[in-house]
Formats: structure tokens, C-alpha cells, sequence
């Protein structure tokens, strides 16, 4: 389910149950291995990690691609830290791992 999530929401292509990306904010590669499992079905106000959060150019865009995804999310929403606007997701992915979406605005 991941492989899809990253292929068909984020638009990442998977090789070999890896994922590489590029940070946006620091001049760093990352590496996600994606593993089968039985996983959990986690929630928000769970204890721990629960989400993995990735920072976004297109959040309407990415939006309308999760709801052609059928996947539980929540609908955008605005929130302000630190005088930063925010546009904000949190989605979760047929393989119950709860991604949040970030948009910096200007």
C-alpha cells in the first residue's frame, strides 16, 4: 500500500521497497525502506510516533489526488505558528500509516 501512497499521492517513485527524496528546507537525501508487515492501525492521540509528516509545494493538488484515492483524510486546513501560515492534511494510507501534509505559505 505505501508503494502507492508514495507513487500516486506524493508522486515518488519506489524502487526496490525504497523510497528516495530530496529535503526541501535542509541539503539532505533521505531513504524510506518499506517492509511488510501486520501493522497497526494508529491514531493521532496515541502514544509515540504516529505520523510522518512531509513538506509540500501543492496541497490542493495533493489533496485532490488523496480523494481519488479514496483514502481517510481530513479536509485542508489553515493554521498560523509563529506568524508562518500553514496549510495542512493528515491522511492515512490503506496501509494505516497516517501521513500529515504541510504547505508553507507566503
Amino acid at each position: 500500500y505505501e508503494k502507492k501512497f508514495f507513487n500516486n499521492v506524493l508522486g515518488l517513485q519506489p524502487k526496490n521497497n525504497t523510497v528516495l527524496f530530496h529535503s526541501i528546507i535542509e541539503n539532505k537525501k533521505y531513504k524510506f525502506i518499506l517492509k511488510k508487515g501486520n501493522f497497526k492501525k494508529y491514531f493521532l492521540d496515541d502514544i509515540g510516533y504516529v505520523a510522518t509528516c512531509f513538506i509540500v509545494n501543492n496541497i490542493e493538488k495533493i489533496y485532490l489526488k488523496i480523494k481519488s484515492q479514496s483514502l481517510e483524510t481530513t479536509k485542508i486546513f489553515q493554521i498560523d505558528i509563529n506568524n508562518q501560515k500553514l496549510k495542512i492534511i493528515i491522511v492515512r494510507s490503506k496501509g494505516y500509516v497516517i501521513y500529515e501534509l504541510i504547505e508553507f505559505l507566503k
